[in-house]
């Protein structure tokens, strides 16, 4: 997902931000079906794009993901923002002290 969607993707020209939204939105889709979770919630600098990153998301997760599922769930902005990506980091390598 790194290579696809993310926001260093989107700046080296490996994707647009449409296009990452979309390519997220299939990975999470699939985990939606894995897992179904009340709320995903979707961090780092891609998030930052706001409406012009969730609204293409959002529409890619509701056409794959399955009719059961498609009210269980919502998707949401990190409230860290990009910040989310080095606490998230540090808590880990906390974790494997």
């Amino acid at each position: 997902m790194e290579a696809v969607a993310s926001g260093l993707a989107i700046e080296r020209g490996v994707s647009t931000v449409p296009q990452s939204a979309r390519y997220l939105g299939v990975a999470i889709a699939n985990a939606i079906a894995l897992l179904n979770p009340d709320i995903v919630i979707v961090g780092g600098g891609v998030s930052l794009a706001g409406a012009k990153f969730f609204r293409p998301l959002r529409a890619t997760v509701r056409r794959l993901v399955f009719d059961p599922f498609r009210r269980n769930f919502t998707i949401v902005p990190a409230a860290l923002g990009e910040s989310v990506v080095v606490v998230g980091a540090a808590l880990l390598a906390r974790r494997s002290r």
